[in-house]
């Protein structure tokens, strides 16, 4: 199933308030989610939507750590 549009509201709002707690620490900690940020932030987006893309990038990394059973580092580095 493909689904086109607007982010909805319909989720868990105390998993996204924490998800939304994890972007501001990666952008601070992570140089690659920081970058990610702020692209799509100047990319005329706003700092709300680029917020919820890196929440989303966020939870893709999570499910591919917990799929292939390795580190955020072996992840990104590419190593499995």
């Amino acid at each position: 199933m493909s689904y086109r549009g607007h982010i909805t509201k319909a989720g868990n709002p105390v998993l996204r308030s924490i998800l939304i707690q994890c972007v501001r620490v990666g952008i601070k900690s992570d140089k690659r989610l920081k970058e990610f940020y702020m692209r799509i932030q100047q990319s005329t987006k706003g700092e709300k939507k680029a917020i919820i893309a890196l929440a989303r990038k966020i939870v893709v990394y999570a499910y591919w750590i917990l799929k292939k059973n390795v580190t955020y580092k072996e992840l990104i580095l590419g190593r499995n």
